[in-house]
């Protein structure tokens, strides 16, 4: 499992470089169980992309804790996201946009 999710967390700045273009702050992402942990979704400077990072970041405005063997299904958008138990903290709104669009192909 850790080496599906390190490779789905690579891959989510370019897979989602356009739908996370409205990313301007940052949103930590939980993933609890095997190959689980924290990382921090981050837009870069000037906009329209973000990196991820291992382990919390300063200034997430929310914070979204699921199974990590869940994420390869909502994560690649084979069942929605709604229909996990997600946890939501902070901004829920932004939270909840930026689940809508992650879609790791």
């Amino acid at each position: 499992m850790a080496a599906v999710l390190e490779w789905m967390l690579a891959v989510l700045p370019q897979a989602g470089r356009t739908q996370l273009g409205f990313m301007d702050r940052p949103l930590l992402l939980t993933l609890e169980g095997p190959g689980g942990g924290t990382w921090g979704v981050v837009p870069r400077p000037g906009g329209g992309r973000v990196d991820v990072r291992p382990g919390p970041t300063a200034g997430a405005v929310a914070h979204v804790t699921g199974l990590a063997e869940e994420f390869p299904v909502w994560g690649t958008t084979r069942q929605p996201w709604r229909d996990f138990d997600l946890k939501v903290e902070g901004d829920e709104d932004y939270a909840a946009r930026f689940l809508d669009a992650v879609n790791v192909v």
